[in-house]
């Protein structure tokens, strides 16, 4: 198995060149067929929010073009937010490249928050921004940052391995949402932490290389007014649990689910059925009453 990524805009795919361009399953595709409880309760909230928020403004137009607006209203707060995490994560990548940004004022707040993290935990960045696959088990993805901190010095953290300095090797994954770190994070960093090749360079140039281990697994949340670096398991136990979920996405994403609607053999004919017709007849000629 070789893996290369192929970018499209913001989004990439990954493909197996030593399977005919096969697409492989990715990390974020595996996690995605995790259920989506909260995800469906903000829908509901999202769009009574919109309609509440723009009341005077529905009612001033046709009805048909008024449910379109409601029903499509929740994407602009998402996309708003998803375009302030795109812009953090961007200033971020180049913070910690050890170059100088400026900062749109809207997102001044987050950025802070993320370089209060760096100089806090004296981070130092090794992988930014990586595509990772495993060959062992056929899927890959692209990791967000991976580096080298310093730990607190307590018995919370006596199991986590350290180097001669005292730096322990984090793999991170750096959120701006509202909510947090979920478990789905640590689902997520798992797949990128037993991932066994790395790619590095672009294009042509790319190089694959024996995957690095990692010490730790966390969630960075960062918020306009502060950051929390969350510890995540991503024991074996929890890789195990991954790669079970890797076989339902599988079975209930890939090419739009075609494997599960599979699961579905037909119709089966009834075989003692029978056939029922109405026939009129002409009943006068016998002396029939009606």
């Amino acid at each position: 198995m070789k893996v290369r990524m192929v970018q499209r805009g913001k989004h990439q795919s990954f493909i197996d060149d030593d399977n005919g361009g096969a697409r492989v399953l990715s990390v974020t595709r595996i996690t995605a067929a995790l259920p989506k409880d909260a995800l469906i309760n903000w829908a509901g909230s999202a769009t009574a929010e919109y309609a509440v928020n723009n009341w005077a403004e529905l009612d001033g137009i046709p009805v048909g073009a008024r449910l379109q607006k409601i029903s499509k209203g929740r994407y602009e707060s998402r996309d708003a937010a998803a375009g302030r995490g795109t812009e953090v994560h961007k200033i971020g990548e180049k913070l910690l490249a050890g170059e100088t940004v400026v900062v749109p004022p809207e997102i001044k707040g987050y950025v802070d928050s993320y370089r209060r993290f760096m100089e806090e935990f004296d981070f130092h960045p090794v992988h930014v921004e990586r595509a990772v696959y495993s060959q062992e088990h056929g899927y890959a993805g692209r990791l967000d940052i991976e580096g080298d901190l310093i730990l607190p010095d307590i018995q919370a953290y006596e199991d986590v391995p350290r180097d001669e300095q005292g730096y322990s090797r984090a793999l991170i994954d750096a959120k701006t949402s509202k909510s947090g770190i979920f478990g789905e994070t640590a689902l997520q960093l798992t797949g990128y932490r037993y991932a066994d090749t790395m790619i590095t360079g672009e294009g042509k140039d790319q190089v694959h290389t024996p995957r690095d281990s990692v010490d730790l697994t966390a969630g960075l949340h960062i918020t306009a007014n502060g950051y929390e670096l969350i510890r995540v398991d991503s024991s074996p136990e929890v890789f195990r649990t991954f790669l079970y979920l890797k076989q339902v996405a599988h079975l209930a994403i890939e090419d739009e689910g075609a494997e599960l609607k599979a699961l579905v053999l037909g119709r089966i004919p009834p075989p003692l059925m029978a056939e029922y017709r109405l026939v009129k007849v002409d009943r006068s000629a016998e002396g029939a009453p009606f």
